[in-house]
């Protein structure tokens, strides 16, 4: 069992993942964090894991497409053929922020290197900002904080 993993399922705001939430398979995944004491152990609440250790955790137990090329990644270790992208780059200021990371293939990361998204594929930022106006649009109506 992965450590939060109840949580972690029930906090999953899928958009694209075959199965889950009724994803086509067409788009990204964002994914939360369960809020401290949200339907968790009490001892779980005090362990909390961090946006990278979230993403990394719905990863190898689901899997996931690639951002950029949309390619399935099956449910494994991350390594250098299935990856955590950042959007904006760590050098540039991105941080390990769940709106800055996405899955990515090995050969997508290293093709856009330390490149920003809007730099590496344009269209593709267009379809990330509306993804995530979409999201922080249904928080904001669900009383989300």
């Amino acid at each position: 069992m992965i450590p939060g993993s109840s949580g972690l399922e029930k906090s999953a705001r899928w958009f694209g993942a075959p199965g889950i939430a009724g994803g086509n398979g067409n788009a990204m995944v964002l994914i939360t964090p369960p809020p401290v004491g949200a339907d968790t152990h009490p001892r779980q609440a005090e362990k909390q894991m961090g946006e990278a250790t979230a993403l990394k955790a719905a990863f190898e137990r689901w899997g996931a497409h690639c951002f950029h090329c949309k390619d399935w990644i099956p449910p494994q270790p991350l390594s250098q053929q299935c990856t955590r992208d950042h959007l904006r780059s760590r050098k540039d200021g991105g941080g390990d922020f769940l709106h800055n990371l996405v899955f990515a293939c090995g050969p997508c990361n290293r093709a856009k290197g330390g490149a920003n998204l809007i730099s590496f594929r344009a269209e593709l930022g267009v379809e990330y900002v509306a993804a995530l106006e979409a999201h922080l649009t249904k928080c904001i109506q669900a009383g989300c904080r």
